[in-house]
């Protein structure tokens, strides 16, 4: 997964020209996120109680399908930044240029988005 999101990173950065503003951009809220998840996760255990069976065994009474929703939540988030920055930038140079290659990433992107949230 993070392969992927770097790849998406490394993309959206060539095609704003290399500028480091959106770079800044991007890994600032990869960082924002990356804290969040951590005060997230560290609220869920805190509040997941155990509760005791007779047997003596224990479970968590947040199911793990909870946990994993805040995850997914988070990088739906950081994706639809990538992919709102992506629009932009192909709208601006598409109006000039009418590169095919910018569709194709386009549209790649929105698979790829799209698929993410199918999950």
């Amino acid at each position: 997964m993070a392969g992927a999101e770097g790849i998406f990173i490394l993309r959206t950065y060539a095609l704003w020209g290399q500028k480091k503003s959106i770079m800044g951009l991007m890994l600032s809220t990869v960082f924002c996120l990356a804290i969040l998840n951590v005060v997230m996760a560290l609220k869920v255990l805190k509040q997941s109680k155990l509760l005791l069976s007779d047997i003596g065994g224990g479970c968590y009474s947040l199911s793990h399908d909870t946990k994993v929703a805040y995850n997914w939540s988070l990088m739906a988030a950081f994706e639809l930044e990538v992919i709102i920055l992506t629009m932009i930038r192909v709208y601006r140079v598409y109006r000039e240029t009418r590169c095919r290659l910018l569709n194709i990433l386009l549209q790649h992107n929105i698979f790829y988005f799209g698929t993410g949230l199918s999950k």
